[in-house]
């Protein structure tokens, strides 16, 4: 029995973010929708500067594994403020901090989209407090 969900949803691992994620699945209707989720410290950054090979492999892997088994169309790509793995950028809440994931998010998606034909990314930047904006 085939199995299908819209989405897969890579998310930073952070617990302060659990509450924040499942709202955010709500609305993107995805609560009620599906989606596979992969959580991993910094998010989009495993994708455009991976600390190694691996990492970037697991991640791809990861989609790979959604588009077969769940037959997938949409990737979200999701970083938040505060994230423990952009921290040594000491670049914490500032503008500059969105234009670093600005940056990695749109490289990320670009990477998913190049690899993966026919499925769309759309990146997104949250806040602690839960506020998400796609980035562009």
């Amino acid at each position: 029995m085939a199995h299908k969900c819209r989405a897969l949803v890579l998310f930073c691992m952070d617990y302060r973010l659990n509450r924040q994620l499942f709202a955010f699945l709500d609305h993107e209707g995805l609560l009620a929708g599906g989606a596979d989720i992969v959580r991993l410290a910094g998010a989009a950054k495993n994708l455009a500067r991976p600390a190694s090979e691996a990492v970037f492999h697991f991640v791809m892997e990861q989609i790979d594994t959604s588009r077969r088994l769940h037959h997938i169309d949409t990737v979200y790509l999701v970083n938040h403020e505060d994230c423990g793995a952009y921290g040594p950028e000491d670049i914490p809440d500032s503008n500059q901090e969105l234009q670093v994931h600005r940056r990695d998010l749109l490289a990320g998606a670009k990477i998913v989209e190049e690899a993966f034909p026919g499925i769309t990314a759309h990146p997104c930047f949250m806040w602690l407090d839960g506020r998400c904006q796609a980035v562009t």
